[in-house]
C-alpha cells in the first residue's frame, strides 16, 4: 500500500498553530471593550486586578482573550464606570 506525502502549504506556520492560545493586544482589548474610551481601557488594564499579560514583545503586551473576556464579565461595576465616562 502506497501512502500520500504530505501536501506542503504556502502558509507560514506559526508559534501560535502549535499552542491553544487567542492572544489579543491592547487594540483587540478595545475591541472587546467597544465603545468605551481608550484612556479608560487603558485605566483597567492598570487596575491592579487585571489579568497579568501572557507576554510581552517589543512594542507589544499581549493577553489572553479568554482572561480579558472572563475579568469584563466579572466586574460589571467597573465596566458600568467605563459607560459613564463613554462620550
Amino acid at each position: 500500500m502506497m501512502t500520500q506525502a504530505p501536501v506542503e502549504s504556502d502558509r507560514p506556520v506559526y508559534l501560535s498553530d502549535s499552542l491553544d492560545l487567542d492572544l489579543v493586544g491592547f487594540v483587540e482589548i478595545l475591541e472587546i471593550f467597544a465603545g468605551y474610551l481608550r484612556k479608560g481601557v487603558a485605566g483597567l488594564i492598570e487596575h491592579g486586578d487585571f489579568p497579568a499579560p501572557y507576554g510581552e514583545l517589543v512594542g507589544l503586551t499581549v493577553w489572553e482573550r479568554n482572561d480579558v473576556e472572563s475579568w469584563l464579565t466579572n466586574h460589571p461595576d467597573i465596566v458600568q464606570n467605563l459607560v459613564a465616562l463613554a462620550p
